[in-house]
């Protein structure tokens, strides 16, 4: 693997995509000496690029990276793009920089869904055990702008969330490596679930100690489950003796439960007083809330219930979410993205729901139930059959034109449900623009 700490401070390098990682990056390769850079985006209209940096933008951005040594990448850009692909070889990452530098112990935290729940929760109760924690990577912010590895800054545990984009090709040293699941997502980045898996599966190689849900066979090699914890109802055990009863105080739904018992099992691994276990995740608990934008109860207007689940980016997700919701659940605000996905046990848990009305923005109206809809108009009201109901539809890629087919038809006491299913940029160009979009016609609208 390159390392820029053995490499000549003169050489070449490339810092492709401008996402929120390349001012840490670039001030990084500054304040290590390293002059030659180069910044590489496809949009034109980049505006705060230091003068002295040189910068190729627009859609020629990519026709001269065999000039470059290193190229560190953004996690958003797809090294399986075919005009990327024979350069591998060369890229870098924030991540492998923070651990190139950083020698001391770092949690890794990955799986398709809860991982942002898992790391919150499990650092909260660090602190809460008096212990120096770091919470970075994925949906926080830069490692390099959190933490300052050049001038040695120590923490007694990093915990860093590792997506699947930061874990292709690479292996990082890790103290503690924790899985909690994998389903089929970013398909459209990595290609092929083989190749998501793989990417996920890097966090086992070079790790300290090992917690996971299910036992895990990788390369022939075997990881067996190690989680200790369990729940029923809402009891938490431990080797099958009862551990705490009625711990959830803010955090509602049943895989929190579960999520709850993974972060005791990592913590285990870290506290040998069970009573100190004990009450620290007792105090975590008494204040500790849900991540924004999962199952989150954003406002109640003419007795309808809006929530905000955004962050559920896969149909197991979804799945989830209606079923912690229950019969409540009215309407659905649903998009696709990912073309290999498997939606069937969606449609599925549709059909076996109270779910009566369904919104679609693109693109989950071309593989979605069966292609009924593909002859249907946008923004026309009209019903179909799945299984034994009869769903009220709309076709549409306006916001506003979601939540006033919400408020029409969901009834009084219901729940109007935004859970993506997918990834969803084909309309916006982040999730906080759908987010935005999201509140202001709900607000727009409560007086109808």
């Amino acid at each position: 693997m390159l390392q820029l700490k053995t490499s000549s401070k003169n050489i070449k390098i490339a810092v492709l995509g401008y996402g929120k990682e390349w001012k840490s990056s670039l001030d990084f390769l500054l304040s290590q000496g390293f002059s030659d850079i180069t910044i590489l985006d496809k949009n034109n209209d980049i505006w705060d690029i230091p003068e002295n940096i040189t910068y190729i933008l627009g859609p020629e951005y990519l026709r001269d990276l065999s000039v470059y040594e290193v190229i560190i990448k953004s996690p958003w850009v797809s090294p399986y793009k075919s005009e990327l692909a024979s350069f591998r070889d060369k890229f870098i990452s924030q991540t492998q920089i923070f651990f190139e530098y950083y020698r001391w112990n770092v949690i890794g935290i990955t799986g398709t869904k809860w991982k942002s729940t898992v790391s919150s929760l499990l650092h909260a109760s660090l602190l809460e055990a008096w212990y120096k924690s770091k919470l970075v990577g994925n949906i926080w912010s830069p490692v390099l702008d959190e933490i300052d590895i050049i001038n040695w800054e120590k923490h007694d545990y990093v915990v860093y969330e590792l997506s699947s984009y930061m874990l292709e090709d690479f292996c990082p040293k890790l103290y503690i490596w924790y899985i909690n699941n994998i389903f089929e997502c970013h398909l459209d980045w990595h290609e092929n679930m083989w190749n998501y898996s793989s990417a996920k599966m890097n966090i086992l190689i070079n790790a300290e100690n090992t917690v996971t849900h299910n036992t895990i066979t990788w390369w022939e090699i075997t990881f067996p489950s190690k989680t200790w914890f369990d729940y029923e109802n809402s009891s938490l055990y431990y080797n099958w003796e009862i551990f705490l009863t009625s711990p959830v105080k803010h955090i509602l739904w049943e895989h929190n439960m579960e999520n709850i018992c993974w972060v005791l099992s990592i913590l285990r691994c870290i506290v040998d007083d069970e009573n100190k276990l004990k009450s620290t995740i007792q105090n975590t608990l008494s204040s500790f809330h849900s991540l924004p934008h999962r199952l989150e109860n954003i406002w109640v207007f003419h007795d309808i219930t809006f929530i905000d689940d955004w962050a559920a980016v896969t149909p197991e997700a979804t799945i989830s979410a209606i079923k912690a919701l229950g019969p409540d659940v009215e309407t659905l605000l649903i998009w696709w993205k990912d073309l290999q996905a498997d939606y069937t046990n969606l449609e599925k848990t549709i059909s076996e729901s109270n779910i009566k009305n369904i919104v679609l923005f693109p693109d989950s109206w071309y593989r979605l139930f069966s292609m009924q809809l593909d002859s249907k108009k946008e923004d026309e009201v009209f019903e179909f059959s799945l299984a034994n109901t009869t769903l009220k539809c709309i076709k549409t890629r306006s916001m506003e034109s979601a939540i006033k087919f919400s408020y029409r038809y969901t009834s009084p006491g219901k729940i109007v449900l935004l859970s993506s299913a997918a990834q969803s940029y084909s309309l916006w160009k982040s999730f906080e623009e759908k987010w935005d979009q999201f509140k202001k016609f709900i607000k727009k609208h409560e007086t109808v």
